[in-house]
This record gives structure tokens, sequence and C-alpha cells, in this order.
């Protein structure tokens, strides 16, 4: 037993909390890179004083499964379209966290949008 308390007092990165709190770090690194194209795309609109919101704004969002196919045809509005402008062009950072994530966490919707 006093091998193994030296053991660990001797590597701290052994702990089980130095594990899960490294791990905790991680998931809160991706989170983060996950919302930055979306925050991107708010300041970009914000700049160029565009409305974000459209007629047809709710649901999951309809990405286009290739880069030829582009979608809907249903302007979706200026925010979600721009998304999906995004990912077309190749943010797969932002194509994965809108394909891999529940729908109630992609922060995408206009609740979100309302909200200050």
């Amino acid at each position: 037993m006093a091998e193994l308390f030296l053991q660990n007092y001797n590597n701290p990165k052994l702990q089980i909390h130095s594990l899960l709190n490294t791990k905790r770090m991680q998931e809160i690194k991706e989170n983060q890179e996950r919302l930055i194209p979306i925050i991107e795309s708010i300041i970009f609109l914000g700049r160029q004083n565009i409305p974000f919101r459209g007629h047809r704004d709710d649901g999951q969002l309809d990405l286009p499964s290739t880069i030829e196919d582009g979608g809907s045809s249903i302007n979706e509005g200026n925010f979600r379209e721009l998304l999906k402008f995004r990912v077309k062009a190749g943010d797969s950072t932002l194509e994965n966290h809108l394909k891999n994530s529940s729908s109630k966490a992609t922060y995408i919707s206009k609740t979100i949008q309302n909200e200050r």
C-alpha cells in the first residue's frame, strides 16, 4: 500500500480526479470549437446588417448530402442558409456538429436566437 501511495504521490497524472479533469477539459475544448463557426456566422450577419430569420426556420437543418446537391430549394432564413453554405464550402467541424448533435443541442433554433 505504501508503494502505491508513493507512486500516486510522485505521479499525480495517474490519479482519478486528474484523469477526469483532463477528459472534462477536452470536452469543453471540443464544445467551444463546435460553437466557433456558429458564432462567426452570427457576427457576419450582424456586421452586414442582414436579418437572421426567414419564413421556414424550424426543425432540422436540411444539409446537402454531397457538394453537387444543393439541399432543398426552400429558403430557411439567412442564418440557416449561411450555415448550409459553410458546410458546403467544406467546414467539416460545423458539418459534424450539425449531423451528430442532438436536435436540442445544435444551437441554431429560433428559440436560441431569441435568447439574449
